[in-house]
């Protein structure tokens, strides 16, 4: 259960506190660290604050009234944030030409609101500044990085995304060959730790003869941008690079997607499809598909 926690005597003195509590007779324990002026907010209450008073009488009520319209200021811009982050949103990225027409105000706005949701420690306003200059004004076809601490943003395209630390640090990780043999005994999942997600074997009336499948020498390998995929009838075979651009998939994650081969053929592509010469229609057919669990 959350703790609700409640504070209701903030606005009022502790001079006044303490009259009120002698008044009634009330013992109290006064914490030893409240003297400590190696800490700021001792420093400040207990040389700054008297400081302040005896020259600026009444300047705590117009402290006060300043942090509450702060406050205010803060609720509003959260709402803003939270407003225009919904109207510049593409699944779990934003588009950037929506964030560019917002101007520069509103566009660190939103993105302190979506690295507040990434759980991300807030970057200082040079950083955003740069970051923005760099997000707005990079070439559609550049790769576009910025670290963080806690993740990276990168931009493709039109569209921002954030990654975790964790999952950028899996592109490192060395993927298997070509040549590492697959044994597929007729399941319908078989997880691939390296790629972090499972190759599926759907029954279909549509898709790969499971009889030909079982008997086939199947391997797996990472992605190869030159290797070319005919999925469709009508149109021709293309490099799987020329098929990650069209399903707009970002280079990043191209790495993480997983090529079967039957023998020396490609047989699927995760993200794209399976070999259109290998599919047909009856009984006794698979779909090849792929659950990502990154």
């Amino acid at each position: 259960q959350p703790i609700l926690l409640l504070r209701p005597l903030l606005s009022v003195s502790k001079k006044a506190l303490e009259s009120w509590a002698r008044e009634k007779r009330l013992a109290w324990v006064e914490d030893e660290s409240n003297a400590d002026l190696r800490y700021t907010r001792n420093a400040v209450r207990l040389k700054v604050m008297p400081v302040l008073s005896s020259n600026f009488p009444g300047f705590e009520k117009r402290l006060l009234r300043s942090a509450g319209h702060m406050q205010s200021a803060a609720r509003l811009l959260r709402a803003l944030a939270e407003m225009d982050f919904n109207a510049c949103r593409d699944g779990e990225a934003l588009d950037i030409s929506r964030l560019a027409a917002l101007g520069n105000d509103r566009f660190d706005n939103v993105l302190r609101f979506w690295l507040d949701r990434q759980g991300v420690r807030m970057p200082s306003a040079a950083w955003l500044e740069s970051a923005r200059t760099q997000l707005l004004t990079a070439r559609e076809d550049a790769q576009v990085r910025l670290d963080l601490e806690g993740g990276v943003i990168r931009r493709y395209r039109q569209r921002l995304v954030f990654q975790k630390a964790e999952k950028v640090a899996k592109e490192q990780m060395e993927l298997p060959e070509r040549q590492v043999r697959l044994a597929w005994k007729g399941e319908a999942r078989i997880p691939l730790a390296a790629f972090d997600g499972e190759l599926l074997f759907e029954e279909a009336n549509e898709g790969v003869e499971k009889a030909w499948l079982l008997t086939q020498p199947l391997f797996v390998g990472g992605y190869e941008g030159s290797a070319r995929l005919k999925v469709s009838t009508i149109r021709p075979s293309r490099s799987l690079k020329a098929h990650c651009q069209e399903r707009q998939i970002p280079p990043w994650e191209r790495g993480r997607l997983p090529l079967l081969y039957a023998g020396s053929d490609l047989l699927f592509a995760a993200g794209i499809g399976t070999a259109v010469a290998y599919t047909g229609k009856g009984g006794g057919r698979v779909r090849i598909g792929w659950f990502a669990s990154g």
